[in-house]
């Protein structure tokens, strides 16, 4: 899938950084924006790792489910309305894994995430792989005016409600951390953190 790509998007990939906070060394995973570094705040049943374009959040209560943030194979200057819902729609099923059976579509909503302005439209599938009933959802999130990622939750039927709270947490503490000495620069990046 060939994605549009500009010069100043985020980048998507996490970043670590270790920081002494009261004497304790500190772990914080970062996005890079430029010259500014973004944050969201996990819990310690999170981990995540770089893949599929972007940042893949497992949770290890929630086992078989994932958060993904990647950016968007869309523009952000497509409406969520008309023949671009139309190109969203199909964009949303591709994210799909290949060969799953009996797909449904289970919801379109328009703005389910509001927080920083942003403005969204998540679609919904349940669908059968390798013998199991999964939901996936798909969220295309316009960061900035010019800038648009997408969410990609999925997990066995039973667990999504969990994994899509878990999912809702980590995206609505996306916070830019206060500027540094100098740009932001990635001090280290981890494939498998604690493997």
């Amino acid at each position: 899938m060939a994605f549009a790509w500009c010069a100043n998007a985020i980048d998507l990939t996490p970043h670590f950084s270790d920081m002494t906070v009261g004497g304790l060394v500190q772990r914080r995973m970062f996005f890079v924006d430029g010259n500014q570094k973004v944050s969201v705040n996990m819990d310690f049943q999170t981990r995540v790792e770089a893949g599929s374009g972007g940042a893949v959040f497992r949770f290890l209560r929630v086992p078989n489910a994932f958060l993904i943030l990647r950016p968007s194979p869309m523009s952000a200057d497509e409406p969520f309305v008309g023949v671009s819902l139309l190109r969203y729609r199909e964009a949303a099923h591709r994210f799909l894994p290949p060969g799953v059976a009996s797909v449904e579509s289970l919801e379109e909503i328009s703005d389910p995430i509001t927080s920083h302005g942003w403005h969204s439209f998540r679609f919904a599938y349940s669908y059968i792989e390798q013998g199991t009933p999964r939901i996936c959802s798909v969220t295309f999130i316009n960061i900035r005016p010019e800038e648009q990622i997408v969410m990609l939750v999925a997990a066995p039927s039973k667990d999504f409600d969990d994994a899509a709270h878990r999912s809702w947490f980590i995206v609505r503490t996306w916070q830019v951390l206060p500027a540094e000495n100098g740009p932001a620069a990635p001090s280290s990046v981890e494939e498998n953190p604690g493997r």
